[in-house]
């Protein structure tokens, strides 16, 4: 095994050195990341060896060939930050005996204007020229034609400022893929956006730009699958975005249990930029942790007063939080803010005294998730008219078909959690239960709005109707048989006459039918059952008493 200690070291060994000693402002991911590196920069890791010719190769050819194309230092040398130089280089340069890359997918999880394009397109230029691959495919990619532009326009904007680029490639058509690109005569290869049909392709580099931002994963997934020659490469560098349970996502919880140590995948490097606590968006001196840019590649000047004006306006605050700090965030129409419907206190919900409350249903057609979301306040208030206790108790209940969680559960993005019994408390205001609630008795869930999900098997039912009556008896309808008078109500083939749950602390046992309220639409009753691990007792009103009509959300 080769041993760097005696050859000078380079920008990523200094880098990695400065965040591990708290020189250099770091969130937790990044500072996991650079700890796990250290000691392989100097002994090696398994096969690989960090080789200081490779990784330094990469930063000459971007210094010294590639122009910037766009901005006020537009045609001025490209000149890499201590960050950039430490991704590049940490990507390129650990290689096995061979000279064969270690890592074919690298994930960069930034804030936004932190130069994260014009990176790329530098990549782009190394892997199409420089990177010692015949015939090199390079592939902008992206959920449509739109997205996938996007790298590929900096690219072409690099060439064309780029006196030494324009003398190795050429704009024209690349016929395996009949449309226009960028083509290098000298290695036979190419650059071309690609989205829709994926069939084909043998991609040496595979750009996924703002993957965050997808709302299909498809492109992603048939594209890692056609990696298959001796080194490519699939980077992906993206900003957080409001689209959920998305490949973004995805991408996100998997970079993150690997620097856990949930999970070993020696192939993808995760470089996360984010901010640890969702309240240091008003620490400056933090903001470093997110925009690692900042002051050099990102005007701190501009940055400042977004910041001033999302704390005067919280229709903006999100986007700010999103799209600068990488603080997740729920859409800025939202009513309550992530960390509102976020919290990770837990109370026993018979211990309040509740006194009125508002229900929500969200029912599946198909395999989706079908979903119940009770929001609860205590209502006494004080001789001057405040609330005794301000805060909103949340109770969420959620059932998925077993065969769509069984494939999840196996990758283990699924965890076992003690049984339903209580509900997390979100508070508004100052964020904390009031004194009176007591201590909670049951461990935190996750936090970040991770979602709970029961493990439920749901079989459709025969359609008929639950009248709401008093509490504790509940009468339903038999169906109507095919082509009976009155509301169409048609049976379908693969219906069953009766709804059987079984979760995990059930497994094999009988559960009792318990319809709830259904989602009913025009021409269509339905009846829903409810896991009985997390029935719950309805809530009177507390001005009139009067049972409330539950409307579906």
């Amino acid at each position: 095994m080769l041993n760097q200690g005696s050859i000078k070291k380079t920008a990523a060994q200094d880098y990695c050195d400065k965040v591990v000693a708290g020189k250099i402002v770091a969130c937790k991911k990044l500072k996991a990341l650079c700890s796990m590196l250290v000691d392989r920069y100097e002994n090696g890791y398994k096969q690989w060896h960090y080789d200081v010719e490779a990784a330094n190769r990469v930063v000459s050819f971007v210094e010294r060939f590639c122009l910037i194309p766009s901005g006020r230092k537009y045609g001025n040398p490209f000149i890499l930050e201590d960050y950039e130089r430490f991704i590049l280089q940490t990507a390129f340069g650990f290689v096995d005996d061979e000279g064969l890359r270690q890592f074919n997918e690298v994930l960069v999880w930034i804030g936004k204007k932190n130069g994260k394009t014009s990176l790329l397109a530098g990549i782009i230029h190394y892997a199409l020229t420089s990177d010692g691959e015949g015939r090199p495919e390079i592939y902008c990619l992206g959920s449509n034609e739109q997205q996938s532009a996007l790298a590929y326009g900096a690219a072409d904007a690099m060439r064309k400022n780029s006196p030494a680029l324009k003398k190795w490639e050429r704009t024209g058509e690349v016929k395996d893929r009949h449309k226009q690109g960028i083509i290098c005569d000298k290695t036979g290869g190419y650059v071309t956006t690609l989205s829709g049909s994926l069939d084909g392709p043998n991609p040496h580099l595979v750009i996924a730009d703002e993957i965050a931002a997808w709302d299909d994963r498809g492109p992603y997934d048939q594209m890692r699958l056609a990696l298959t020659r001796s080194q490519p490469m699939m980077w992906e560098l993206t900003t957080a975005n409001f689209v959920r349970n998305s490949i973004g996502d995805a991408q996100y919880d998997y970079a993150k249990r690997i620097l856990d140590g949930e999970v070993e995948d020696d192939r993808f490097l995760p470089v996360i930029y984010e901010q640890d606590e969702p309240d240091e968006w008003l620490k400056p001196e933090t903001w470093l942790k997110s925009n690692p840019g900042l002051g050099t590649v990102k005007p701190l000047d501009k940055l400042e007063p977004l910041v001033e004006k999302a704390k005067a306006d919280p229709a903006q605050r999100p986007a700010v939080l999103v799209k600068h700090f990488n603080i997740p965030q729920n859409q800025s129409t939202s009513w309550l803010t992530y960390a509102e419907c976020g919290s990770d206190k837990q109370v026993d919900m018979s211990t309040i005294g509740l006194k009125y409350g508002i229900a929500g249903f969200d029912a599946s057609d198909s395999i989706d998730l079908s979903a119940a979301q009770f929001l609860f306040m205590r209502g006494e208030r004080y001789e001057d008219g405040t609330l005794v206790d301000d805060t909103i108790y949340e109770r969420s209940m959620y059932w998925i078909p077993e065969d769509q969680l069984t494939p999840r559960e196996d990758a283990g993005f699924t965890k076992e959690l003690p049984p339903v019994g209580v509900a997390g408390a979100s508070a508004r205001g100052a964020g904390q239960p009031h004194p009176e609630v007591g201590v909670p008795r049951m461990a935190p869930r996750a936090a970040q709005g991770e979602a709970v999900l029961l493990r439920v098997r749901l079989r459709p039912v025969a359609h008929g109707r639950v009248h709401r009556q008093e509490p504790g008896t509940v009468r339903r309808r038999e169906p109507r048989a095919q082509g009976a008078p009155g509301r169409p109500n048609p049976v379908r083939p693969h219906e069953a006459p009766e709804s059987r749950l079984r979760t995990r602390a059930h497994r094999g046992q009988r559960a009792p039918h318990q319809p709830m309220v259904p989602h009913e639409r025009p021409g269509q009753d339905r009846t829903r059952t409810s896991s009985p691990t997390s029935a719950t007792t309805t809530p009177r009103t507390a001005s009139t008493g009067s049972w409330p009509s539950w409307t579906h959300t």
